[in-house]
């Protein structure tokens, strides 16, 4: 199974400073991360404060296992390195999921490929 996986952080108020359903990708110094350099997130759902991070591959795996907190931190500190540290005091509460440790699924996708599938 592959990885991939949603942080929901709520904000008190706009920090993005941008319109509701907007796309924001990051690229994650490369010294920071190892292998996949990035996080995208999905700002101001539905026009509310509330945004989706979402990461994928091995980085997942290992932002998994760092737990929800330690998930949550992550997504924290790198928008502290965009937006300044302010971000901490409009943090209104986050949540992560936990695809791969779930043992009714082990992981978030499958994908036989090219040619594989019989």
């Amino acid at each position: 199974m592959g990885h991939y996986n949603h942080l929901a952080l709520q904000f008190d108020r706009n920090i993005f400073g941008i319109g509701a359903y907007r796309n924001v990708s990051y690229m994650i110094p490369q010294e920071r991360s190892q292998p996949v350099p990035a996080m995208g997130m999905l700002v101001k759902l539905h026009g509310s404060n509330l945004s989706f991070v979402e990461v994928g591959g091995e980085f997942a795996h290992e932002l998994e296992d760092e737990g929800i907190d330690g998930s949550i931190d992550f997504a924290l500190g790198e928008l502290r390195e965009m937006f300044g540290s302010s971000v901490n005091r409009n943090v209104i509460k986050g949540n992560a999921t936990q695809w791969g440790s779930n043992p009714r699924f082990e992981g978030s996708y499958a994908a036989a490929k090219p040619g594989g599938y019989k």
